[in-house]
C-alpha cells in the first residue's frame, strides 16, 4: 500500500454481506495527498493471505465533515458525505458515513490528519454538484417561556450569512409571527454548543444588539437555541464553517487596513 506524509492505518467494519462471503476483516490506510483523500483497503479472507488491494480517491468537495474521536473504547475517524453516491465504491454497511477504527499507535497521526483535512476542506470552493445540495437546515426551539413558543430553523446561506427562520406564537397557534433573520459571521463574537442528555443548546453571542433585539423573547448577552441530539454533527459542522468564515473575513479586513 502507498504511504504519504499524512497516512494512518485503519480497519473498516465488515458488512454482513462480506462476512457471508468469508471476509472477516478489512484493513487499510487513509491518507491525504495532492488535495484528495485516499482510502486504500484490503479484505482479509478466511483461509487466505488477503485479498486484492483497492484504492478509492475522494475529492474534498464531496465531504460534509471529517471527525476524529478518541476514548476508552478506542479511536475512530468518521467521514460524512454530501451525497450517498460518494462512498459507493467502499465496502461499508451504511453509505451515510464511514467509521474507520484507528490503530493505537497511529492515534496522534490520526488527530493531525483530520485537523489537516478539515483545514483543507474549508479552503475548497464547492463544485456545482455540491452547491446544489444546499446547506444543512437544523430545526430548533427557544427556551420555555410561559405561553410563548419560539421555533424555527437555522442554517448557513451561500457561505455568507447565518440565517434563522423564526416562528413566534402566543398560546399555541394564536398570533403567530414569522421572520427571517440574517447575520454576517463577522457580527458574531462567539457561537458554541453545550451537549446535554436530551436536547443540546446552541449559544450565539453577537457583537452588537441587532440580533438580540430581532430574536423573539428577552436576551441579555446571547441567544439560546434548543436542538435535538440527532443534529449534533450538523451543529458542529455549522459552527466550524461559521468560525472559518468569521476568521477569513477578519483576515480580509486586516489586509485592507494595511
Amino acid at each position: 500500500m502507498r504511504n504519504s506524509e499524512f497516512s494512518v492505518a485503519v480497519s473498516i467494519e465488515v458488512p454482513l454481506s462480506f462476512v457471508m462471503r468469508g471476509i472477516f476483516e478489512i484493513e487499510g490506510l487513509i491518507s491525504y495527498t495532492d488535495g484528495a483523500l485516499m482510502i486504500e483497503y484490503q479484505p482479509q479472507e478466511l483461509f487466505s493471505h488477503g485479498g486484492q488491494v483497492k484504492t478509492v480517491e475522494l475529492s474534498l468537495d464531496v465531504l460534509r465533515d471529517v471527525k476524529y474521536r478518541s476514548g476508552i473504547s478506542g479511536a475512530t475517524i468518521t467521514l460524512r458525505p454530501k451525497r450517498l453516491s460518494a462512498f459507493q465504491d467502499i465496502p461499508i454497511a451504511s453509505k451515510a458515513q464511514i467509521v474507520l477504527k484507528v490503530k493505537r499507535r497511529d492515534r496522534r497521526d490520526a488527530d493531525a490528519l483530520v485537523a489537516h483535512i478539515r483545514r483543507s476542506i474549508s479552503d475548497v470552493e464547492p463544485t456545482e454538484a455540491s452547491s446544489a445540495l444546499g446547506p444543512a437546515t437544523i430545526p430548533f426551539r427557544g427556551p420555555d417561556s410561559g405561553l410563548r413558543e419560539t421555533k424555527g430553523h437555522i442554517f448557513l446561506e451561500d457561505q455568507a450569512f447565518l440565517v434563522l427562520e423564526v416562528e413566534d406564537a402566543i398560546a399555541g397557534e394564536f398570533d403567530t409571527r414569522r421572520q427571517t433573520i440574517k447575520v454576517a459571521p463577522r457580527a458574531l463574537q462567539s457561537i458554541r454548543i453545550d451537549e446535554r442528555p436530551f436536547r443540546d443548546r446552541i449559544y450565539i453571542r453577537p457583537k452588537g444588539r441587532d440580533l438580540l433585539d430581532a430574536m423573539p423573547g428577552s436576551h441579555k448577552d446571547e441567544i439560546e437555541l434548543l436542538i435535538r441530539r440527532k443534529y449534533r454533527d450538523e451543529v458542529e459542522q455549522l459552527i466550524f464553517d461559521l468560525m472559518q468564515l468569521r476568521d477569513r473575513d477578519a483576515t480580509s479586513d486586516d489586509e485592507h487596513t494595511e
